[in-house]
């Protein structure tokens, strides 16, 4: 192979604003038999947000009012780690094996208050509202690749077999508590509402390819 041997890499980070990390690196150790590579990334970044609404809606005489206020925070996270060797079996023959896993997930969470009332006045309702939810999701893959090229320029093969696994598991909890005029909650629920889902993948791929020009 005419390309540089020995040990390379790169390494690259970041940093923004409200508590946002990212950061990756990439090294390889190539010979002429083989080129050995390993990478990693991982990342860490939040947004946060803050909401105010007033709704009105009208029926006959009446006019209904919703109003709001509250904040909204979202996290995303993650790691990942993938490996691999290039075989150089021969100058027209590369094989190479890879595989990858990691840990993904998003968070998001909430909260505010609620003032439910009409004129003329019929209702008068006070709640405190609060939202968390949870994503998370583990995989792996893995990898295998085999190339020959022939002495035609184009003329080629390659096969490639490719395997993952993913499980994923999402919860969700929400309430909506009365409260009383200066949102001091009580027991009392307007509205509970709690969820899990687990959901789990598996994918087999086989590919080949012959190219005759």
């Amino acid at each position: 192979k005419n390309t540089m041997q020995g040990v390379n890499g790169i390494v690259n980070a970041s940093v923004g604003t409200q508590d946002k990390y990212r950061s990756d690196i990439t090294l390889n150790y190539r010979t002429e038999k083989f080129n050995f590579f390993v990478g990693a990334d991982w990342r860490d970044e939040n947004n946060r947000g803050n909401i105010v609404s007033t709704r009105e809606s009208f029926l006959g005489d009446t006019t209904n009012y919703l109003e709001s206020n509250g904040y909204r925070d979202f996290n995303r996270s993650g790691h990942n780690f993938k490996t691999g060797v290039d075989l150089y079996l021969s100058d027209k023959t590369t094989a190479t094996i890879s595989g990858e896993f990691g840990k993904s997930g998003n968070d998001r969470s909430g909260g505010g208050n609620t003032h439910e009332y009409t004129l003329p006045k019929s209702e008068d309702i006070f709640s405190v509202n609060e939202e968390v939810s949870q994503r998370g999701n583990d995989f792996y893959n893995l990898n295998f690749n085999l190339q020959h090229n022939f002495k035609k320029k184009g003329h080629k093969i390659e096969t490639s077999l490719y395997y993952s696994d993913q499980d994923e598991l999402n919860t969700t909890e929400e309430s909506d508590l009365y409260a009383d005029e200066y949102y001091n909650k009580t027991q009392d629920y307007l509205v509970r509402i709690k969820s899990t889902e687990e959901e789990k993948q598996n994918d087999f791929r086989f590919n080949a390819d012959y190219t005759l020009p």
